[in-house]
């Protein structure tokens, strides 16, 4: 049985959901001792964070929103090495048990610019009714509550407000996310192949 196991790194907690054979088997945050004590995967998949420069405004002003927005930036990229560390932490940890190295996606490549209700709804789409019942119980609710959730995201973006996401929720999804686009159900965005 083959094992993969997908990061979604945090400075505080990493999102991780693991496959056997290519499917979706557990979801939840490292660590998680009483389930993966002493266990490495076959294959480790991590997103690569990945730091983007500001994008010049029409004004003028070099930077958009001015020195606000710069120190938004820096805030942003300081955050980023601290969830780089974090996974290099959990690589290595990896690598003493025996390990294999992990293979780095950045954002752009697996995600692309697609917004997040789309995204996620693509996800779900690709996962079988018992993957989404291993999610729901990961993410401690339900499948109802998932869907419901995911409808209400999509309502919120085609109306033009910005969507409610639960962090823990969201990072869950995007470690399936990557694990799945890592076994090739899924291609850039989550479409479908």
């Amino acid at each position: 049985m083959s094992t993969l196991w997908a990061v979604d790194p945090s400075s505080e907690k990493q999102a991780l959901a693991v496959f056997h054979d290519g499917v979706l088997v557990w979801v939840g945050f490292w660590p998680a001792r009483s389930r993966l004590q002493g266990r490495h995967p076959d294959a480790l998949v991590v997103e690569r964070m990945r730091v983007y420069p500001l994008a010049p405004t029409s004004k003028g002003r070099g930077a958009r929103g001015g020195a606000g927005a710069i120190t938004k930036w820096v805030a942003v990229a300081n955050d980023l090495i601290a969830v780089s560390k974090a996974a290099g932490v959990l690589e290595g940890m990896q690598l003493q048990l025996g390990g294999v190295p992990a293979v780095e996606y950045d954002a752009p490549t697996w995600k692309g610019q697609i917004d997040k209700p789309t995204h996620h709804g693509r996800l779900w789409a690709v996962l079988s009714p018992a993957e989404r019942a291993v999610f729901a119980a990961g993410a401690r609710t339900t499948v109802a509550a998932i869907e419901a959730r995911l409808a209400e995201a999509r309502h919120a973006k085609a109306i033009g407000k910005e969507p409610k996401y639960d962090q823990a929720w969201h990072n869950l999804m995007d470690a399936a996310g990557l694990g799945l686009f890592h076994l090739k159900r899924t291609g850039r965005a989550g479409a479908l192949f």
